[in-house]
């Protein structure tokens, strides 16, 4: 009889030693597929933002705010970009940066910049840029767009 018990605590032991495994390899599959989901989302953007007129080729946010995007001119005529908002905050551009059609510009954003986070912790945000044509200040336009990354 006392080897009985024995035998069935035994078994207990390894079945719940299964359903921890078990646990631990379902835990790690939805953590991977949480990481696949905003991998497809950043891949979402960039196809978005490649049918814009101002296509963002590239943003990096640094944790103290310190924020950097490079652009391209997709429109078929030179535009000056007048202002980009990160998240909430719309901050103006100082002095005129010409963009002529087919041209990249990095664009930094000073340290009293919009979006502060932690060093690895991941944002989404929406950038807000607003440009007009260089021949023609009236003919103003906006476009915006998500975009997705690790603070730096």
């Amino acid at each position: 009889m006392d080897n009985a018990k024995g035998q069935v605590a035994t078994e207990y032991l390894i079945i719940l030693a299964i359903v921890v495994i078990i646990s631990l390899i379902a835990v790690g599959v939805m953590r991977s597929m949480v990481g696949f989901k905003s991998d497809f989302s950043a891949a979402t953007s960039k196809i978005e933002w490649t049918s814009k007129e101002v296509v963002l080729l590239q943003s990096s946010l640094n944790a103290q705010g310190t924020d950097v995007i490079k652009v391209q001119n997709n429109a078929n005529y030179p535009i000056i970009i007048s202002e980009v908002g990160i998240g909430k905050e719309a901050i103006p551009l100082t002095g005129s940066m010409t963009i002529y059609p087919g041209s990249e510009q990095v664009i930094e954003l000073s340290e009293n910049a919009v979006v502060k986070g932690e060093i690895g912790n991941d944002y989404t945000l929406e950038v807000n840029i607003v440009y007009h044509d260089a021949e023609d200040s009236r003919l103003q336009s906006s476009i915006s767009g998500m975009i997705y990354g690790v603070y730096q």
